[in-house]
């Protein structure tokens, strides 16, 4: 009992030393920002007047923070904080009639099948069954080997029917994915960045000052075939020194067709020894709806972010 209460008197030592560890890395002090440091904050409305309105139909998450009066400046600092955040991220998101839409995707969901690819089905469903039974009695007599080789053939089968399911379930997803496509969208516009990346036939577009490009995919799949990322799109702008990569990224098709996609990382030049010099400034906007993303793009004020880069 004195060897248990000992170990236990132990561990709450060290745990109670790990604690204190861990709240000292966590400490701060705190004092009010300096004239540096409220000019570099004050820059935030550079950000807000950057921010494309909604598109007609949509909406704004964040939108207080396009009021003129928000501010970010900080009433304390932390004085062991050497890299400050400067930025904004706003969401757009469609205006949808739940009502309209949860019916339609009710109707979607409960449409009959093709009869005709059901009276198809249903031989393969009974030879899977009897393969199984023969399969699980040959297993009883010990022939595994005949057992394994009726398991391949089964398998064989299972993807037939795994086929012939998609195929005649294809309307209805269809449907629901239109419904649920196109319904959201972000940008962020961040100050001294370090990096960033897209997936998807990068593309270079021409702004001046800037490194940019557009990327943009379809459902990514797996090396198996299963869905692996819904599409997506991304438009990525550097204002300041930056120097991009590209890289190979296999993958599968729609139709399930391997080839070779890319990958972009954009690395950035940021002098952490100046932390209140605006060395950078990186806007991304995302959707799964590559015209969309186009639109917020082309509705951005990018002048006033330009200004602020100091090289």
């Amino acid at each position: 009992m004195k060897r248990v209460f000992f170990l236990s008197a132990v561990f709450l030592a060290f745990a109670t030393l790990f604690v204190a560890d861990v709240f000292a890395d966590m400490a701060c002090t705190y004092r009010p920002p300096n004239a540096s440091e409220k000019a570099f904050y004050s820059h935030f409305s550079a950000l807000q007047a950057a921010m494309p309105s909604a598109p007609d139909g949509w909406e704004l998450r964040n939108s207080e923070k396009l009021n003129p009066q928000y501010s970010v400046i900080p009433k304390q600092v932390c004085i062991e904080e050497s890299h400050p955040d400067l930025s904004l991220i706003l969401y757009y998101e469609r205006k949808v009639d739940s009502k309209k839409e949860n019916e339609a995707l009710r109707r979607a969901q409960n449409a009959m099948p093709d009869k005709a690819v059901l009276d198809k089905l249903k031989p393969l469903q009974a030879k899977q069954m009897e393969l199984a039974q023969q399969a699980a009695a040959a297993a009883g007599r010990g022939e595994y080997d005949k057992a394994e080789k009726l398991r391949v053939e089964m398998d064989a089968l299972a993807e037939q029917i795994k086929k012939k399911m998609d195929a005649m379930y294809a309307p209805q997803a269809q449907i629901t994915a239109e419904l649920q496509r196109d319904r959201s969208a972000s940008i962020k516009i961040m100050v001294n960045g370090t990096n960033d990346d897209c997936n998807g036939n990068p593309q270079p577009i021409n702004i001046s000052g800037a490194v940019a490009y557009r990327c943009a995919y379809d459902d990514g799949y797996t090396s198996s075939g299963e869905v692996l990322d819904h599409a997506a799109a991304r438009i990525l702008i550097v204002l300041g020194q930056a120097f991009d990569k590209k890289q190979d990224w296999p993958r599968l098709g729609r139709n399930q067709r391997a080839f070779t996609d890319q990958m972009l990382a954009i690395g950035v030049t940021y002098d952490r020894d100046r932390p209140l010099v605006i060395q950078n400034v990186i806007i991304r906007i995302d959707g799964d709806n590559p015209e969309r993303v186009d639109g917020l793009y082309r509705g951005l004020r990018l002048d006033g972010l330009k200004k602020l880069v100091k090289h």
